[in-house]
């Protein structure tokens, strides 16, 4: 009979410290201190082998607080008074967000809510260089008659290589600094030559190299090294400068509440490491995130049409980090658990401003709630034994040895009793949601799965949270059947697109754990602060940066209540809650107006190196035509000097003879440059000779 009261006094209240103050409490939703069967080892218990581990991260509260001594911290956990703690400087915060938070009623020594704020800067290096059209198509001919162009991982056959080496290019150079032309400006001649007359292209009549006087480099954006061609075919040392590189930095913010049970130390886990992970698996996507306006992508290979390439947007991608992070954080608290003193699990809420969105990830009962115009728009959804009867309850059908023989995987319209053997009862199954009779056996007499209802409701008859990290360790009580199998890190990832949305300075995000939410509902909190932002008009410019602080301080005042007859009461005379609060008042305007600049910043950025790499590229276009031409010449010496007839004359009859005079003798062959060298030294010695 004590057990049964005890157990059902500590469904509703929850258990209270154990001894060890430096342990944390259980909780509200955790109830282990219970009598054990034989050889059960509990979590909230301490024995040797926990003692003789370490602390990896110290119990503390949210970095922003600056609560830089033991002495503040212990002032802060004052459960008579219960203190509403606020940043001292609220410009530690972005936007001068509010932040406030307070202690439980005595249920666990320490106050086993954490926060985190981040600011994170993700960058991209891009390149710069735009590829000309005439000459990026003759590029892509150039590739198309190429019969091995089929690479498989960036390799080509030894086919294909050698294919390139018997090309036989024309190599673009200026005359005042030596620059390699890329792959882009090759000029390709109609037949190719063998390996052996490659090697002997210095020294033939017909020029292997032509002189081009270029300022600029025109460089393929996918090009990484020079042609395997250019390098042997080169009689004279070439540099290849790789195109125009910068980077572009995409901010981002991250807000996270975090709500431990069963000890604090999951909590402080999150709030140390989480927001390295997010950033982490960010940065993984970082080339959908920031996309580079450069990006080369009509070589991208159409996949069949039975298996058709999925589109990845932005939105998708940061749900995927955020995901893969919330499942990762749990990993890693798991393998801590091996080393460290690490006891306890806890939910986490956390709100990421990015790409112009807000993306609210929840793994348990904390709620974030958007106020747009005074009116409220859930955010998150509270994932409680409740709500997640029929996922739990579908496990333990598909895995019944995870219910260790003592439970059943299913709900009856009441307990059922002994004295119910053989009667037929109301009862539903995980893939039902309405109601069916059933003769009553004696394996339906096993506790439920799940029960409970609401706040009460527990998983395994023990824990009243069922998303979250940690609780790797936690069994059911009275039994060796470990719980971490029904819980789960997954968050749900909801987005709310700010970038079009009309905000005003009094729309804001409230994110905040169960404490707030117990006691006051979506539509009372949006209530409160927009009553409280009306006490800070903007004329008075000293106390408007407190209005999101004050909103925060309202916020937990309403849940908490005061203390009467020792109790501890709302303002309409109602229970408060006696669990931990912490709540984040997060402006939504002020973002918004940030990532507008960044996108017109990042356009003028684009629109500048575009009209650049405009006027590059026209100079480049008429260098290509003039190499044309020259080429041309060129070839038509080549034929004159053979056939023994005197060098022809191409200057016409006009204004431009002097310019098309210079074009001429810029592209005559070396050898005639040679030959008017040694007819000069002639003239000169037959002088000398008759002086």
């Amino acid at each position: 009979m004590l057990n049964r009261f005890k157990t059902a006094l500590y469904n509703v209240v929850g258990s209270f410290d154990p001894g060890d103050g430096t342990l944390g409490g259980l909780g509200p939703g955790v109830t282990n201190t219970l009598p054990s069967a034989a050889g059960v080892v509990r979590t909230g218990v301490s024995n040797n082998t926990i003692k003789e581990k370490s602390l990896r991260f110290p119990y503390t509260r949210p970095h922003f607080l600056q609560l830089g001594s033991e002495d503040e911290v212990q002032v802060t956990a004052d459960h008579s008074i219960r203190p509403i703690i606020c940043p001292r400087d609220i410009s530690r915060l972005p936007w001068k967000s509010g932040y406030a938070e307070t202690i439980n009623a005595g249920k666990s020594k320490r106050n086993e809510d954490q926060a985190i704020v981040h600011v994170g800067l993700l960058t991209r290096p891009i390149r710069t260089g735009v590829l000309n059209s005439k000459t990026s198509a003759a590029f892509k001919e150039k590739k198309s008659n190429d019969k091995s162009e089929l690479v498989i991982n960036g390799y080509g056959s030894a086919e294909q290589l050698h294919t390139e080496v018997q090309e036989h290019t024309v190599v673009l150079s200026p005359q005042v600094s030596a620059l390699s032309a890329s792959p882009a400006t090759e000029l390709k001649e109609d037949y190719n030559h063998s390996t052996s007359s490659l090697k002997n292209d210095s020294s033939s009549k017909g020029p292997a190299r032509i002189v081009l006087e270029q300022s600029n480099t025109i460089h393929h954006p996918l090009e990484d090294k020079p042609s395997q061609s250019s390098k042997l075919s080169s009689s004279q040392p070439s540099t290849v400068k790789q195109p125009l590189a910068s980077s572009v930095s995409l901010p981002y913010y991250l807000f996270g509440v975090f709500d431990g049970h069963a000890g604090w130390g999951a909590a402080v886990a999150a709030a140390n490491q989480l927001h390295h992970i997010i950033h982490e698996k960010l940065c993984d996507v970082i080339d959908i995130l920031i996309h580079d306006p450069y990006e080369d992508t009509s070589s991208k290979i159409q996949a069949p049409l039975w298996a058709p390439e999925k589109e990845v947007t932005v939105e998708t991608a940061v749900i995927g980090a955020l995901e893969n992070a919330f499942w990762q954080m749990d990993q890693v608290i798991g393998e801590d658990k091996l080393k460290y003193e690490l006891l306890g699990g806890c939910t986490a809420c956390v709100a990421v401003f990015i790409h112009g969105k807000l993306f609210i990830a929840n793994a348990g009962d904390s709620r974030g709630v958007i106020s747009i115009n005074g009116q409220a728009h859930p955010m998150s959804f509270d994932f409680t034994p409740e709500t997640e009867t029929q996922r739990i309850r579908k496990l333990g059908a598909t895995h019944p040895e995870l219910l260790g023989g003592e439970f059943t995987h299913l709900d009856f319209i009441r307990r059922p009793l002994r004295r119910d053997l053989g009667k037929r009862v109301l009862y539903r199954d995980h893939y039902m949601s309405g109601w069916a009779y059933k003769t009553l056996t004696q394996d339906d007499l096993k506790y439920p799965l799940v029960c409970g209802e609401g706040k009460r409701s527990r998983v395994l008859a023990t824990i009243g949270v069922t998303r979250g990290f940690g609780d790797h360790d936690l069994k059911a009580q009275c039994s060796s059947v470990p719980i971490k199998p029904f819980l789960t890190p997954e968050p749900e990832v909801r987005i709310f697109d700010l970038a079009s949305a009309e905000l005003t300075d009094g729309d804001v995000l409230i994110l905040a754990t169960d404490g707030l939410w117990d006691i006051t509902s979506n539509e009372k909190a949006v209530s409160v602060v927009a009553k409280s932002l009306l006490h800070f008009p903007a004329q008075e410019h000293d106390k408007y940066k407190y209005r999101y602080t004050s909103a925060a301080q309202d916020l937990v005042m309403g849940s908490r209540g005061k203390l009467r007859e020792r109790n501890w009461r709302t303002s309409n005379d109602k229970h408060a809650t006696i669990d931990d609060i912490s709540v984040f008042v997060i402006p939504l305007k002020p973002y918004k107006d940030e990532y507008q600049d960044w996108t017109s910043k990042q356009e003028a950025n684009v629109g500048d190196n575009l009209k650049s790499s405009t006027r590059s590229i026209n100079t480049a276009e008429i260098k290509c035509d003039a190499s044309d031409l020259k080429v041309n010449v060129v070839a038509l010496d080549k034929n004159s000097v053979e056939e023994g007839r005197p060098f022809p004359s191409i200057i016409p009859n006009t204004s431009e003879s002097v310019n098309h005079e210079k074009v001429v003798l810029e592209f005559k062959p070396q050898e005639d440059y040679f030959k008017d060298e040694v007819n000069q030294e002639a003239q000169a010695e037959r002088k000398l000779d008759a002086t």
